[in-house]
Order: C-alpha cells, then sequence, then structure tokens
C-alpha cells in the first residue's frame, strides 16, 4: 500500500468485493480510505465519492476526512464543502477545523468565520470555541460562537464548557456572561448558573 498502483489494486479488489460479507466489504472501503487518505486524499475522495452505497461512502468520508485532516486540515475542509450537507458533510468539517485550530486557531477561524451560519457548521463551531487556546484567550468569542450553534443540545454543552473554563478564572464575569449569550432560553440559564456555581 506504499505507491500509488498499490491502492489502485486495492481500490478494484474492494470494488469487486459484492460477495463478500457486508462488514468485512464496509471495513475494508473504510480501511482504503483511511489509507489512501493519508497520502493522496484526492484520488481517495474521488473513489469514495463513486461509491454506491451511501451507508458505506459516508463512512469512508468520515475516514478520509480524519486522515486528511491530520495532514492538510485546510484541503480537508475545503473538501467537505463539496459534499452535500449533512451529518457526514458535519463530522468532517469538525475534525478538519478542529485539527486546523490545533495548529493555527486564528487561521480556522478566519476560514469558519466567513460562512454564514448553517446547522452543518455546527460541530466545526464547537470545536473551534472549545479549542485550549481559544478558552484561554478568547472566551467572549468562544460564547459568540457557541451561541451560534443550532442544535440546542450541542449549544449548550458548548456554552457549558466555555464557562465552566472561564468560572475557574474569575466567576463573577462567567455568571455574567451567561445572561449575555444568544439562543438560550431561560430554563436553560438556571440550570447552567446552578451547575457552574456549584463547581466550588
Amino acid at each position: 500500500m506504499a505507491d500509488s498502483r498499490a491502492f489502485e489494486d486495492a481500490r478494484l479488489l474492494v470494488d469487486d468485493s459484492a460477495n463478500v460479507p457486508a462488514d468485512t466489504r464496509e471495513l475494508s472501503i473504510e480501511m482504503l480510505a483511511d489509507q489512501w487518505g493519508r497520502s493522496r486524499p484526492e484520488d481517495a475522495a474521488a473513489w469514495i465519492l463513486s461509491i454506491q452505497d451511501e451507508g458505506s461512502r459516508n463512512k469512508a468520508l468520515i475516514a478520509l476526512g480524519t486522515a486528511w485532516s491530520a495532514g492538510d486540515p485546510e484541503s480537508a475542509a475545503m473538501f467537505a464543502l463539496q459534499i452535500p450537507p449533512g451529518q457526514t458533510r458535519e463530522a468532517m468539517l469538525g475534525q478538519a477545523v478542529n485539527r486546523w485550530a490545533s495548529i493555527d486557531a486564528q487561521g480556522a477561524a478566519e476560514w469558519l468565520l466567513q460562512f454564514p451560519s448553517l446547522p452543518d457548521f455546527d460541530e466545526a463551531v464547537a470545536r473551534l470555541a472549545t479549542q485550549p487556546t481559544t478558552l484561554a484567550d478568547h472566551a467572549d468569542l468562544a460564547l459568540d460562537w457557541a451561541g451560534n450553534i443550532f442544535d440546542p443540545v450541542l449549544r449548550l454543552k458548548t456554552v457549558n464548557t466555555v464557562l465552566s473554563n472561564e468560572y475557574d478564572r474569575d466567576p463573577p464575569t462567567a455568571l455574567t456572561r451567561l445572561q449575555e449569550v444568544k439562543l438560550l432560553s431561560e430554563a436553560d440559564r438556571q440550570v447552567l448558573s446552578v451547575q457552574l456555581q456549584s463547581r466550588h
């Protein structure tokens, strides 16, 4: 599997494996997506997008996203934007932005925030907001981003992470910021307030 020819041979084997058990074939697809994605992600992507079975294709895309993000998260994020909206794109964007932010938080933020708020960006926004550097240096921005997350469960979890980190350093500021977060219900604010104040 060290060169492109080996990946092509492996692809042919997988493509011709219709008679093997479905779970074995699916695992083979994911493993090839991961290995191929580490060295030639564009070629792996072209093959994965040709897979007819939606479930296998989506799992392979997520495996590709993990591998691609490890080496070139910016390109992985750009690729993720090309696939149809949904959970797979959301997962791939989250992986890419998380990896990107770990090495260049400002670059990842600038790229992500040029787009309008969309549900598919929820996981990426959550990961960016809860990056250690973001939590330590930009809690106000982290809360702004968290407040724009569409999924109410993920939004609440992200806000809780940001405010818990802030509360450990500055309880009054954390409680004040809790009142300023967008899209939280009063019930959620009360729950978070109790959770925060129970930390000490």
